[in-house]
């Protein structure tokens, strides 16, 4: 069973949780799957189930048809999210890798590689390129949150992606 269950307080909240997780389950899945493939179906109904804990009291208001529209709704926008981040984060990898390689190089990087490199580049760059390509922010929440103008947001995003190249080459970022 699922262990996010035990962040609901109340034990009929619970109760009625995995009611619905038992009863909802099939079509849950299989609309899932139909968004993102098997091998993600699962962690988009926990993610889900997730979002839909502060809504208990409206979800335990509707009638099953109710529920069963209002569940795959919600997970419908859950996949829709969760493909939006994938595909950020693809296009940095593919952007870090075609600035990085040229036709007589196939090297690849993984995810793991690529956040190496950005832990050594300086907080303001790393944050930037963290919350635009893994958060999935706007620029535009990006320079409220960091207190950037939001008419230079562009401009520094463009200079963090730069530095990451330059480490990747294995250059030092105080070279021209």
């Amino acid at each position: 069973m699922i262990l996010f269950f035990n962040l609901l307080n109340n034990e009929d909240d619970r109760e009625f949780f995995e009611s619905l997780y038992r009863k909802f389950y099939p079509i849950m899945k299989y609309t899932a799957i139909s968004f993102c493939g098997d091998d993600n179906a699962d962690d988009l109904i926990q993610m889900t189930f997730l979002k839909l804990i502060k809504y208990v009291d409206t979800l335990r208001s509707l009638e099953e048809k109710a529920q069963i529209v209002y569940l795959t709704y919600t997970l419908k926008t859950v996949a829709i999210e969760y493909q939006r981040k994938q595909h950020r984060l693809q296009k940095l990898e593919t952007k870090i890798i075609q600035n990085y390689t040229d036709s007589s190089s196939e090297q690849e990087f993984s995810r793991i590689e690529i956040l190496s490199v950005l832990s050594q580049l300086n907080e303001r760059d790393r944050d930037l390129l963290l919350y635009f390509y893994f958060l999935d922010m706007k620029l535009t929440d990006i320079a409220k949150l960091m207190g950037i103008p939001s008419n230079s947001i562009h401009v520094y995003l463009s200079r963090a992606r730069k530095k990451a190249l330059k480490l990747i080459k294995g250059e030092n970022l105080n070279d021209n």
